[in-house]
């Protein structure tokens, strides 16, 4: 009990891979609770998004949005998330994938109403259509 809660408060002050030890080694002991469970769920896909930041934002958006759909307020999952589609949709607009883009665009617009978002969205569509492209849907 004592690991198990130690784990879930470490995670929560930020410490997220101290606290899946802690949650690791408490499970060696016993069953872990729902919350816990939750706690070591979140903190893993949280790691996982952190560490291909950078690298490839395709893995990175598909964590955060991931993330986002299970724990919205976990620490800031909602501007990683934001961000992580808004970087990535640049980076597609820089290779001159517009029809990529707008999805990319789309996905930050629904984490966060943004009007600068939605115009850069309507422009990439725009951008997309003149090329003789088409938006496909994104696959999950």
């Amino acid at each position: 009990t004592a690991l198990r809660n130690r784990g879930v408060n470490t995670i929560q002050t930020g410490k997220l891979e101290l606290g899946l030890t802690d949650l690791d080694e408490a499970s060696k002991i016993g069953s872990l609770d729902t919350e816990a469970l939750q706690y070591q769920q979140w903190a893993t896909i949280y790691i996982n998004g952190v560490s291909y930041w950078g690298l490839n934002w395709q893995r990175t958006t598909r964590d955060f949005d991931l993330l986002y759909k299970l724990a919205p307020n976990f620490r800031d999952t909602k501007t990683r998330a934001r961000d992580a589609h808004l970087t990535y949709a640049s980076i597609l607009i820089g290779k001159n994938d517009s029809c990529n883009a707008v999805l990319e665009y789309a996905a930050a617009f629904a984490v966060e109403n943004n009007q600068v978002t939605d115009d850069r969205r309507k422009a990439a569509e725009e951008t997309c259509k003149a090329s003789g492209g088409s938006v496909s849907t994104k696959t999950p």
